[in-house]
C-alpha cells in the first residue's frame, strides 16, 4: 500500500470506527493478532482493542477525536489527536463525574497487507486523570 493508502486506513480506524461509533469497522481495518501497546489494560488482539473500545466508548459516549497532524513513513502511520469527551459511564472503575475531559496522544500504527498490526499509543492519561478529579496518592 502506498503511503496515503496507510493514511486513509488509519483514519478510518478515528473517523469512521471511533468518532462513528462503530466497532465493526475495527475487523475491516485491524489484523486479528494486532499488538497493541497503550495505557490501558487488554488481553491483546483484537478482541482486546474491541474491549478497551467498549470501556472508552461506553464511560464517554460522546467521545471524539480530533487528527491534529499525520505523517507516514514506510509501513507506519504516526497521529497526533486531540480527543474530548463526557465523562458519563464507569471508567477503569471510575463512577461517572459528568466532567469533560481533552486527551492529547500520540499514536503510531503499523499497517501491513491492508491492516492495522500494530498499535502503540501515548496518551496524556494522568491528566485525563486529573480532570476527573481523581488526585494522586499522597
Amino acid at each position: 500500500m502506498s503511503l496515503e493508502e496507510n493514511k486513509a486506513l488509519v483514519r478510518k480506524l478515528y473517523i469512521e470506527s471511533i468518532n462513528g461509533k462503530d466497532k465493526a469497522i475495527l475487523d475491516q481495518i485491524m489484523s486479528a493478532d494486532v499488538q497493541s501497546d497503550t495505557a490501558f489494560p487488554d488481553p491483546g488482539g483484537l478482541a482486546g482493542y474491541k474491549q478497551v473500545f467498549d470501556e472508552v466508548i461506553g464511560a464517554f459516549p460522546d467521545y471524539e477525536i480530533r487528527i491534529e497532524e499525520e505523517i507516514a513513513e514506510g509501513d507506519q502511520v504516526v497521529t497526533r489527536y486531540t480527543a474530548r469527551g463526557t465523562h458519563e459511564g464507569d471508567f477503569l472503575g471510575m463512577a461517572p463525574t459528568g466532567r469533560r475531559i481533552e486527551l492529547k496522544g500520540i499514536d503510531i500504527n503499523r499497517v501491513s497487507e491492508g491492516k492495522i498490526v500494530e498499535h502503540s499509543s501515548e496518551a496524556s492519561v494522568g491528566v485525563l486523570l486529573l480532570e476527573l478529579g481523581f488526585a494522586p496518592p499522597s
